[in-house]
């Protein structure tokens, strides 16, 4: 899978890091380049937003220790991976209802049609 990142900046000063596919090694390490240079530029304001990554390793996760270790240098907000849901377990879990697959749906009893 290809790795990208894109770098916002906004007119406010503030700047969004946008990362998609894998948070790890050499993508983990520019991000975390890229971060320390806008500290360094004065750039307070960071979204980073990971709801595309589709895997971090311990170097990803050493870049967030890096921003939370930060204390008041630098204010971050995270947007974090979420989870792809597929249809069957959105039903599943609006109705609550789940079978032992999880991601299979389930219609509860009282919602089936009567055909007597």
């Amino acid at each position: 899978m290809k790795v990208a990142f894109t770098l916002f900046c906004y007119e406010n000063g503030k700047l969004r890091l946008q990362v998609a596919g894998k948070f790890t090694g050499h993508t983990a390490r520019r991000i975390l380049e890229l971060l320390q240079s806008a500290v360094e530029f004065q750039s307070r304001e960071i979204m980073l937003d990971l709801r595309k990554i589709t895997s971090i390793d311990s170097i990803g996760v050493t870049v967030l220790d890096w921003v939370k270790c930060q204390n008041g240098n630098l204010s971050v907000d995270i947007f974090p991976p979420v989870r792809s849901l597929g249809v069957e377990w959105l039903a599943s879990a609006a109705l609550g209802k789940f079978s032992e697959n999880a991601h299979s749906y389930r219609r509860p009893e009282s919602q089936k049609e009567n055909t007597a």
